[in-house]
């Protein structure tokens, strides 16, 4: 038969507590806030708070999206369109160093179905918006 110490008792019960926590949708749960009909105002995305954040473009939004002011590290970003059709973004490959995103392939992306999507996270060592992922998708008829 084995013996547990108190210490690996108490992580066990700290680790269900994280669980209990994370199904009652709590602090642990690091929880997306989603931000709806967002603007871009000259090429640039302010972000609303320092959270991790899904943002969606709405309303006659054909645009191109060079820089995303704020951030902090660690922090995720989620961009996608509302669901107007005819929308676009054209998420803009920088290189250098300042609220800019720096994109896989150093290829441009660009968001024109509701379902398109991009994940950034940003990157306080270098002050930039890194790529996590991209989805092209489409949901239209044919």
């Amino acid at each position: 038969m084995k013996t547990c110490n108190q210490e690996t008792v108490d992580s066990l019960a700290d680790h269900e507590g994280r669980i209990a926590d994370l199904e009652e949708g709590g602090s642990s749960a690091n929880n997306f806030i989603v931000e709806t009909d967002v603007s871009i105002v000259s090429n640039n995305l302010t972000l609303l708070n320092t959270q991790n954040t899904c943002y969606r473009f709405e309303g006659g939004t054909n645009t191109t999206l060079n820089t995303i002011t704020g951030g902090t590290d660690g922090q995720i970003v989620t961009l996608g369109l509302g669901g107007n059709e005819g929308d676009s973004v054209v998420c803009k490959n920088s290189t250098g160093i300042g609220s800019i995103m720096w994109l896989k392939d150093s290829t441009d992306f660009t968001l024109s179905d509701p379902v398109d999507c991009i994940m950034l996270m940003y990157n306080g060592f270098v002050s930039a918006w890194v790529e996590i992922s991209r989805s092209t998708n489409f949901v239209g008829g044919e």
